[in-house]
């Protein structure tokens, strides 16, 4: 997949001072797409925003080097002094997510209306 890092697999915007961002990807599978996801969630984090919201409702499979991008950025957020927080996984992707106890690490929310006031 070559031009892997230059797609957006996101999309996002403020609301209420907490950037939420919207996983595009309906699958993430390849590699190379789930470090690109990282890379440009980095880029994110970089530019100031520090209170993230993901979105994942258009994300129906998230391979293992997608959940340790999430685990990698979750880490990197908390270093810079920020908040992360999860919405709205797939079902079959937060059978995932509880397999690897992703929810200890980054609350995982049912909505992003659920999520939003506990910034």
């Amino acid at each position: 997949m070559a031009n892997a890092t230059q797609k957006a697999h996101y999309e996002w915007a403020v609301v209420k001072n907490v950037a939420v961002v919207t996983v595009t990807e309906h699958e993430i599978t390849e590699p190379e797409v789930a470090q690109a996801l990282g890379l440009q969630l980095q880029a994110l984090l970089e530019s100031g925003q520090k209170q993230i919201l993901i979105d994942m409702s258009r994300c129906k499979y998230l391979s293992s080097t997608g959940f340790g991008v999430l685990l990698g950025f979750a880490q990197r957020v908390k270093d810079a002094g920020g908040v992360l927080k999860l919405c709205a996984m797939d079902p079959m992707v937060r059978v995932g997510a509880d397999i690897i106890r992703l929810g200890d690490v980054v609350p995982i929310y049912a909505t992003e209306r659920d999520a939003l006031p506990t910034f």
